[in-house]
This record gives C-alpha cells, sequence and structure tokens, in this order.
C-alpha cells in the first residue's frame, strides 16, 4: 500500500512540470521500477513516463531505462504497448543521431523491444505500430550486442509475418542480410541463418532483388562452423530455388 501511494504521489507531482521538481520525479519514478520484485501501481509508471514527454524536459534515459525494466513482467507488456510507448520512441528517434549517449540509448530500446516481442500476444501490434522501422533507424547505432538483440527481436515477429506490410518484409530481409555482412558472432549468424530461412519459405513476395541479397548472404553463412547455421542457409538456397527462381 506505501509503495501505490507513493507512485500515485509521484504521478500527482510530476503533472506541475516545474523546472526543479519534475527531474526529481523522474529519477523517483525510474528508481521504483528498479525494483527486484513489481508492486501494486507500477503500471502507472510508464504512462505517466509518457506523459511527461510533451515538457520539453528530456527524460529519455530514464524512460527507455524504464520500459526495459517493466517490459520484465510478462503481463505489463501489452498494456505498455497499448499506452504509447511506441510512439514515443518513434518521436525520440528523430533526435537520437544528436545525442551523447546514442549507441547506449540504443541497445536500452532493443534490449526493451526484445522483451516485448517474447510474448506472441505483443507481436502484432508491435509491427503494426512501428517496430520493424525503429529497428530499422537503430541498426546505425548498435555494436554486436545490438545486432543479436536486432535479430532475436526480427525471429520472434516472423510468427506473426502475415501481418508485415511488404515494405515491411523487405525491411526485415533488408536489415538480417546487413547483420550477416557486419557480424562475426556464430550466435547471431545463426539466428540471422534461421531467419533467411523462414524469409524463403514466404515465397519473396515476388521480390526478385531480396532472393538476390540472400544469396549473397549464403557464402558467409555456408561457411560457419555452426551446423545448424549451415544447414538453415542450405534449405534456404533449396527454397529459392524450388519457389522462387525456378
Amino acid at each position: 500500500m506505501a509503495t501505490e501511494n507513493a507512485v500515485g504521489a509521484l504521478v500527482q507531482l510530476s503533472t506541475y512540470r516545474g523546472p526543479a521538481l519534475l527531474p526529481i520525479c523522474v529519477q523517483a519514478l525510474y528508481n521504483m521500477t528498479s525494483a527486484a520484485e513489481h508492486f501494486k501501481g507500477i503500471e502507472r509508471i510508464i504512462k505517466a513516463f509518457l506523459n511527461v514527454s510533451s515538457t520539453g524536459i528530456d527524460h529519455s534515459v530514464f524512460l527507455v531505462r524504464a520500459l526495459v525494466n517493466c517490459s520484465r513482467y510478462s503481463w505489463l507488456r501489452l498494456r505498455i504497448i497499448e499506452d504509447g510507448a511506441l510512439s514515443c520512441l518513434h518521436t525520440l528517434l528523430t533526435s537520437l543521431s544528436a545525442m551523447d549517449h546514442k549507441r547506449a540509448l540504443a541497445y536500452d530500446i532493443l534490449t526493451a523491444l526484445r522483451s516485448l516481442s517474447d510474448s506472441a500476444g505483443c507481436r502484432v501490434d508491435l509491427i503494426t505500430k512501428g517496430s520493424i522501422e525503429i529497428l530499422n533507424t537503430l541498426l546505425g547505432y548498435t555494436d554486436e550486442r545490438g545486432k543479436l538483440l536486432t535479430i532475436k527481436i526480427i525471429h520472434n515477429f516472423m510468427s506473426a509475418s502475415s501481418t508485415m506490410t511488404k515494405p515491411m518484409f523487405e525491411m526485415t530481409v533488408v536489415m538480417t542480410t546487413q547483420i550477416v555482412n557486419l557480424s562475426k558472432k556464430e550466435v547471431t549468424l545463426q539466428y540471422c541463418s534461421a531467419c533467411l530461412h523462414m524469409f524463403t519459405k514466404e515465397e519473396i513476395r515476388g521480390m526478385k532483388h531480396l532472393a538476390l541479397n540472400i544469396i549473397d548472404s549464403m557464402r558467409i553463412l555456408l561457411t560457419c562452423s555452426d551446423p545448424l547455421t549451415q544447414f538453415f542457409a542450405i534449405s534456404s538456397s533449396g527454397n529459392l530455388f524450388f519457389n522462387n527462381l525456378w
């Protein structure tokens, strides 16, 4: 009860939006999401962060880290999406290139999206509300860890690939082939190979240039030491021949 009352008080205080008071409220709300266990009222914190986004005060670091913390809870993930988190992330990305902490922020955004995409019931909403475009924007700011998170998210999205528009589908294929060319980590390439296998089962939706991109990636995947990566690459080659190029 004390924790719930504290959330309510901080949410109320944050509405006053004073230049001295608001940053303290934001810090306190984020600190509460860092608790080891969830508590009654935690679902109000993300909504409060999103409401603060229109104040002109940069709280992007606390917002994204709060998303990371709250998305740990599967029961809260759909609520986070419904409250407008993705719209806020799209707005944040418009100024990402000018931020000093852009690479760390990009990694935290990917961490939150990975957690959200782990819930099958969230994937359609994530796709339709622009998560693929967010991934595409963040790819240029990612290190090896970020590329692994990106391809894991794409892999999760493939279970709802029927909801992707043609441009979305094309974007996921292009991102995957880019990661193949940029990554050196075996586990990342294994996920890429698995995704390409699923893409080729989709018959590339009539886009032959995507098939050519995938074929170009095969030379890297077929020379990997991981047997599963090789298996998916060989299967993808067969799918391309029988479903697309014959």
